[in-house]
């Protein structure tokens, strides 16, 4: 294998949240067992900010879960528009649409 031209200041292993189908104890499995170092979760963040309070609580069916396979948050940054997440309640769309208006 080729070496890359720049310099490698650290070597981890990380997982998207996404891969875990947002189940907590699976990321906490993951960690525990090495496998990964770290786990992104900006996706999963953006959905549902109260993510690590209902993780910490073990309250795993209460969140408010991102779909993989969307990426509506994205489409709209990559458009220069506000990221708005189709999975959020409507009031809370709309709310944050007017903030940008």
């Amino acid at each position: 294998m080729k070496k890359p031209a720049y310099p490698t200041l650290f070597k981890s292993k990380s997982i998207d949240g996404l891969r875990l189908k947002n189940r907590i104890t699976r990321a906490e499995a993951i960690l525990r067992d090495n496998k990964a170092d770290l786990i992104g979760l900006a996706r999963m963040l953006w959905v549902d900010p109260h993510w690590p309070q209902k993780a910490r609580r073990g309250d795993d069916r209460k969140i408010l879960k991102c779909n993989s396979k969307c990426d509506a948050c994205i489409q709209l940054v990559m458009k220069g528009q506000p990221a708005i997440c189709p999975r959020w309640p409507k009031e809370k769309r709309t709310a944050y649409r007017e903030l940008f208006h």
